[in-house]
Formats: C-alpha cells, structure tokens, sequence
C-alpha cells in the first residue's frame, strides 16, 4: 500500500509569514532536527537561525517563498565551506588586479628614472602621472596642460623618454577644433592642442 504524503503544498507553506521548522522539514523531505542543523550552521539559502546567549535557545526563520523556490530546485544549499571559497577567489582576483596595477606603475616609475639617465624624481612623477591617467580613462596632466605650446609639450614628452610612433590630424567639424596628437610609446596618445593623454585614440 502507497504511503499517503504527508508533505506540504505551496499554498499551505505560503499562508506563514515564517514557516515553522517542522513544516518546512516536512515539506523538504529532511527532519526537523536536520533542518534546524542546518539553518543554526548557515547551510540551507531560505531561512536563518539565532541563538539566544542568555537561554541557549535557538529561534528560527524560514522565509516561505524562498523555501518553495529551494523545494523546486531554483536554488541548492550552500556550506560555509563553498561561500568562503567563492569570496576568497574573489578577494584573491581583486588583489591581483590592485597587483599587477601597482606593478605597472612601480616599472613606470624606474622606466621613468631609468630612461632620464638619473634620479630625476619630478619628471620621474610626471611620467608616472601621465601614464597613469592614460590607463585610467584618460585625463589632463599637469605637467603637459601647464605647457603653452603644442611644440613646448612634444619636448617636454620627448625629455620624459617618451617616443613619438606617429603625428596625426583631427580636422575640425561644427563641434569641434583641429587637433593635433601623437601617438607615443607605450601604446599612449596624446592632444598637443590641450595636454589630454588617452590609451588609445579617440575616434
């Protein structure tokens, strides 16, 4: 003879605001001891438990809708063990990326002193600071917007150890002016109208 379910509907699990542990058990397929484990560990994705430190008394919350999503396999439980991995590879790849940034920056700054023959320190952190805003977005650096002419800013790159690859034009349209930029090394472009240094060339 077939045993007659004793597990509950969604509509029944849906009438609780929180969903009594032995219900919710039930509507799982586990023990009430079981899922109280469980949700005192942290294991199971729709519900909580909190211990009170005066009593030792455990209260429990079981969020309905998240328990029948659970019980339709629209989502797994997830140990401690697995959520501690997934924040440690992510914390792992955001240090590496904060790295590897400082690492380029760091051979910025010897190519820097290193390419001026000396311990050139100001134009060593002229260099780094145009390096720097090419690779983040883009920006206006100091050294070169402090420059009056397109010509005073070309040495000045050139002095910096900076190669010029290439000259180019933008002509100018209604919304803007004809510029004139280089592309240097280090894959960086710079406007000798203004001093703005970029990544790659705008288009």
């Amino acid at each position: 003879m077939k045993r007659k379910s004793n597990a509950p509907t969604d509509e029944e699990i849906m009438e609780h605001a929180n969903v009594p542990v032995w219900l919710a058990a039930s509507a799982i397929g586990w023990s009430s001891c079981t899922l109280a484990s469980a949700l005192q560990q942290g294991r199971v994705p729709f519900g909580f438990a909190v211990q009170n430190d005066d009593t030792g008394t455990w209260a429990y919350n079981i969020n309905p809708a998240g328990l029948i999503r659970y019980r339709h396999g629209e989502f797994q439980a997830m140990g401690m063990r697995e959520l501690k991995e997934i924040w440690s590879d992510i914390a792992n790849s955001i240090v590496d990326a904060k790295l590897e940034s400082a690492r380029a920056m760091a051979a910025a700054v010897t190519g820097a002193v290193m390419g001026m023959g000396g311990y050139d320190w100001p134009r060593a952190v002229d260099k780094l600071h145009i390096t720097f805003e090419a690779s983040h977005g883009g920006g206006y650096p100091k050294c070169l917007v402090d420059r009056a002419t397109e010509g005073e800013r070309l040495r000045y790159l050139r002095e910096l150890g900076f190669r010029v690859r290439r000259h180019f034009r933008f002509v100018e349209t209604a919304d803007t002016r004809e510029e004139h930029w280089v592309e240097l090394s280090g894959g960086i472009v710079c406007s000798l109208s203004n001093g703005w240094v970029c990544d790659k060339a705008p288009l």
